[in-house]
């Protein structure tokens, strides 16, 4: 009976444990991943050590940046989808495949291109003490993106 007693402790307090880490990761605020560019800019803040005009023209760069790749990759999708639609046809011919592949190819590249000039202009506002370590983030932020 006192075996029985304490198995059922155990269970009750195992009950209470899990609802507590339910409650904590269904309705607790957490970034995840999602404020991944507030992250960056604290990151820049306290690496870099920036002023507050160099954080207000990096602020505005990064929300041209990011507008911009957006209606990009608005595009992309579109004409990826497009693609993969045209692509159920049976008789979809290689040239026109490639006329698609190309097109798809060439935001690609104005992406890739807008990227570099974001870096670039960002680099333009940092002092050359700042410079070695921008240069290491984007190194490090290319390659975990190749790898994606």
């Amino acid at each position: 009976m006192q075996r029985s007693r304490v198995l059922i402790l155990l269970v009750l307090l195992l009950a209470v444990l899990n609802g507590v880490l339910v409650y904590l990761h269904f309705f607790t605020n957490r970034s995840g991943g999602r404020d991944r560019g507030d992250s960056m800019h604290s990151w820049l803040d306290k690496n870099l050590g920036l002023t507050e005009e160099q954080e207000r023209l990096h602020l505005k760069m990064r929300g041209t940046y990011f507008s911009e790749l957006k209606s990009i990759n608005d595009t992309l999708k579109l004409l990826k989808a497009r693609f993969v639609s045209q692509s159920a046809q049976l008789d979809l011919s290689d040239s026109l495949a490639t006329v698609w592949t190309d097109s798809i190819n060439s935001w690609n590249r104005k992406a890739d291109a807008l990227t570099y000039r974001h870096v670039r202009n960002v680099r333009s506002i940092l002092d050359p003490k700042q410079q070695p370590v921008w240069d290491s983030l984007i190194q490090v932020v290319m390659l975990r993106r190749s790898r994606k």
